[in-house]
C-alpha cells in the first residue's frame, strides 16, 4: 500500500485530501508543521510528501531543501497558497516535482498525486 504524508497546518485541508486519498486505497498520514515533516521522513519511509509551503515552526522551503539533501528520491507535491511565479520557480529548481496552487481542483491533485505514485 502506498503511503503518503500530507503537510498542511490547516485541519479542512489535511481532512477532505486525506479522506479521498484513503477512499483510493492510499495510506494516508499528517503533519503540522515543517518541523514535524523533518522528524517523520526521517524516522518513516513515503512514496509521496503533499506540502504546503507557509508551515509554521520550519518553513516549506528549508523543508524542501533538507529533504532534498536527505532523501532526493521521494516525490515532493507543493501545494500552496504561496504561488506566485517566484515561489513555483523556486520550489521547481529545488527540486519539487510539480506545484499546484491553491484554490485546487481536487480531482486534479488526486491525478497528480497518482502519478507520482
Amino acid at each position: 500500500m502506498k503511503k503518503i504524508l500530507i503537510a498542511d497546518e490547516d485541519d479542512f485541508i489535511r481532512e477532505v485530501i486525506g479522506f479521498r486519498l484513503e477512499n483510493e486505497g492510499i495510506k494516508v498520514e499528517f503533519a503540522i508543521d515543517g518541523e514535524e515533516v523533518l522528524q517523520k521522513i526521517q524516522r518513516d519511509n513515503y512514496n509521496l510528501l503533499l506540502m504546503e509551503l507557509m508551515l509554521p515552526i520550519i518553513e516549506g522551503f528549508t523543508v524542501i531543501q533538507k529533504i532534498k539533501e536527505n532523501n532526493p528520491q521521494l516525490p515532493i507535491i507543493v501545494l500552496s497558497a504561496k504561488n506566485q511565479e517566484m515561489d513555483v520557480v523556486r520550489c521547481l529548481e529545488m527540486g519539487v516535482n510539480d506545484f499546484i496552487g491553491k484554490p485546487f481542483r481536487p480531482l486534479e491533485l488526486l491525478a497528480r498525486i497518482k502519478r507520482w505514485l
